[in-house]
């Protein structure tokens, strides 16, 4: 396994020397697997510029994947898809009903969960506490770390309650998204797909814990990752601090 990063600036042809490695490898006759991870956004476009724009006959040795494509392919390889996925107007329905359900023990959102756009923005906090591996455990701990019983700790409580209840609901019926990608984690030492793989990654400034674990195991599995950010490395330019998210992303990586 070779990990190698394309760094430069916003416009300096990163993307053009991934399309243009790609091909290359196209023309070889190795039967070793391709692979392009993108922005969920950008599969179908990602797809389209290579053939396009490399004059490609086609792109049968090639993927481009995103992070949840990427999930559904080991599962369905290792086995894991029973569930139902819920999509978020599902979810919103589901959190309705456990605010409702646990009325007489929420401390501080008691009527809030009714307002426009509360349960939509719940919806996105839970998503974020599973994408960055927050667990209800983890905020049982944090909780009763603070030791005066303010606002804080009353919201926390009740956004843990929901959590736990939201968690115990879905557990052997459906799962999200987020439950999706965990289990494509735990599974993929099992999955051969990413084996002799080569892969490109393209167009992330940032990732989720969740795609750091995801790819902490690509690094051992595959035989070459190449990882594109937009990062200018000399300290010394005027807007060196544009650069720090990608740069913390470049420091978590290696």
């Amino acid at each position: 396994m070779k990990v190698r990063y394309i760094l430069g600036r916003s416009g300096t042809g990163k993307t053009q020397k991934i399309y243009r490695e790609i091909k290359e490898r196209l023309k070889n006759n190795d039967n070793n697997k391709l692979i392009l991870l993108v922005p969920e956004q950008f599969t179908l476009e990602g797809e389209a510029d290579l053939i396009s724009k490399m004059d490609l006959d086609g792109i049968m040795r090639l993927e481009v994947l995103s992070f949840s494509r990427m999930a559904f392919n080991i599962l369905n390889e290792v086995g894991g898809i029973k569930r139902t996925t819920i999509e978020d107007i599902g979810k919103i329905m589901i959190m309705r009903k456990l605010f409702e359900e646990n009325l007489k023990e929420l401390q501080v959102f008691k009527k809030g969960f009714n307002q426009e756009g509360f349960l939509e923005k719940f919806c996105g906090l839970i998503s974020e506490f599973k994408r960055n591996s927050v667990s209800t455990e983890e905020l049982d701990i944090r909780i009763e770390s603070l030791e005066k019983d303010n606002m804080l700790k009353r919201k926390l409580k009740d956004i843990n309650l929901i959590y736990k209840s939201f968690n115990e609901y879905l557990e052997g019926r459906y799962s999200d998204q987020d439950d999706t990608m965990n289990l494509a984690i735990e599974k993929l030492e099992q999955s051969k797909y990413f084996e002799n793989a080569e892969i490109w990654i393209d167009g992330f400034s940032t990732f989720s814990c969740q795609e750091y674990e995801m790819l902490e195991k690509l690094f051992l599995k595959s035989r070459n990752v190449h990882i594109s950010l937009t990062l200018d490395e000399d300290k010394n330019i005027n807007d060196h601090d544009l650069f720090d998210p990608a740069r913390g992303t470049y420091e978590r990586l290696r």
